[in-house]
């Protein structure tokens, strides 16, 4: 898959999609590609097992942008997370999220996190200025749009 294959000669992953945490599979869900006869397959799991595999020397960020991606069905303890396997593979920051996400709110504070980032804050720091900014619109006030997000690692 074209994800795998780019995921050692890139600096950033920022995944924006759908995710799966359950205590049987749980991973990134990615699109098919049609076969040779036109016709798509099933979607296929990028999971935590096999980012062991792959090298992710060059990573200094990875974003993983939906629904419930820092923990399993077990909660963040159990070892086949996401955000463990990017960390134990040595990528210096992961951001992921404990509960499902709203899209429009997430679109927001992603591109408030971005632009603090370019702007030389830390990735903490980026962070929790995109919440901020969400907390403060009447519409995103719940915590339920901007609290999901945590950043691990350095």
């Amino acid at each position: 898959m074209a994800i795998r294959q780019e995921l050692s000669r890139s600096d950033v992953f920022h995944f924006a999609g759908h995710a799966l945490s359950g205590v049987k599979r749980s991973g990134l869900v990615l699109a098919s590609l049609p076969d040779g006869q036109g016709v798509n397959n099933e979607p296929s799991l990028l999971s935590a097992g096999e980012l062991d595999k792959a090298d992710l020397q060059r990573l200094q960020l990875v974003v993983l942008s939906a629904c419930a991606t820092a923990e399993t069905e077990k909660g963040f303890v159990s070892p086949d997370t996401l955000v463990r396997d990017f960390l134990r593979a040595g990528v210096p920051h992961v951001i992921a999220t404990h509960w499902p996400i709203d899209s429009h709110s997430t679109k927001q504070m992603m591109a408030t996190f971005y632009s603090q980032v370019l702007d030389k804050l830390s990735i903490g720091q980026a962070l929790q200025q995109a919440a901020s900014q969400l907390r403060v619109q009447p519409a995103t006030a719940h915590p339920y749009y901007w609290a999901a997000f945590n950043s691990y690692g350095r």
